[in-house]
């Protein structure tokens, strides 16, 4: 995780050097409250995570899914 800080008051972090998710708070002007963040998302790095998290998780869970489907078939067989 980097933790940035501003010269305007912002904190930025982000979980790496593209960053998905980057949250930025402030502390200027007389009307934002204490704590107030503004969250900005990477929507490309998002893409690329989760066609990564498919492409690790979806075949795994294909092969348990036929694992269970032959189980299913061959409980009639075991009679």
């Amino acid at each position: 995780m980097i933790l940035n800080h501003h010269d305007e008051g912002k904190i930025v972090i982000s979980p790496n050097e593209e960053g998905l998710l980057k949250t930025t708070s402030s502390s200027q002007g007389p009307s934002s409250e204490a704590g107030s963040e503004e969250i900005e998302i990477d929507h490309n790095a998002e893409k690329r995570l989760v066609r990564k998290l498919d492409l690790h998780i979806i075949p795994v869970v294909m092969l348990l899914y036929l694992l269970s489907f032959l189980d299913r078939i061959n409980i009639g067989n075991a009679r």
